[in-house]
């Protein structure tokens, strides 16, 4: 069964009162929402909504091959720290162009929580492998934040 839903990607764009909606619905049904904004200023409007994920997708960038974290990377550092300072439980993504292990890391290092893929991985000729890179970058990331943590604590 589904675990979440994605609301207001760039190919089917709601207005408010329709995301307001479909988070709300996202909730009674025990699903998480992650609504997709194509700026800094909507996401400040949809923070207040309270999804679960936001995700700041430049649609000239979606499809692309060129990174949001990459080409933008610091519209993606103040768009995760703006949501990390809203005292919110929401957790910042970013999307658009991401198509390797660098991108992914990229967009870690600019704060975000994750990433959203579609484009690199349904048109690559090898998915596996693109997806194993991602991956892999993640989990290095993951495990150097964990060594960080223990020395800081130390």
């Amino acid at each position: 069964g589904a675990r979440g839903a994605i609301i207001n990607h760039v190919e089917k764009r709601q207005d408010l009162n329709s995301v307001t909606g479909s988070i709300s619905r996202c909730r009674a049904a025990g699903l998480r929402s992650v609504v997709c904004v194509n700026s800094i200023k909507e996401a400040g409007v949809i923070l207040g909504l309270h999804p679960d994920y936001i995700s700041l997708e430049y649609p000239e960038l979606i499809g692309s091959g060129k990174s949001i974290s990459i080409l933008k990377p610091m519209d993606v550092q103040y768009f995760s720290s703006m949501t990390k300072r809203s005292g919110y439980t929401t957790k910042p993504l970013c999307g658009a162009g991401i198509s390797s292990g660098a991108d992914v890391k990229a967009a870690l290092d600019a704060g975000a929580h994750g990433v959203m893929v579609a484009s690199a991985i349904v048109n690559a000729p090898n998915p596996e492998k693109i997806i194993r890179e991602m991956a892999e970058a993640m989990s290095q990331y993951v495990a150097s934040a964990r060594h960080a943590a223990q020395v800081h604590v130390a």
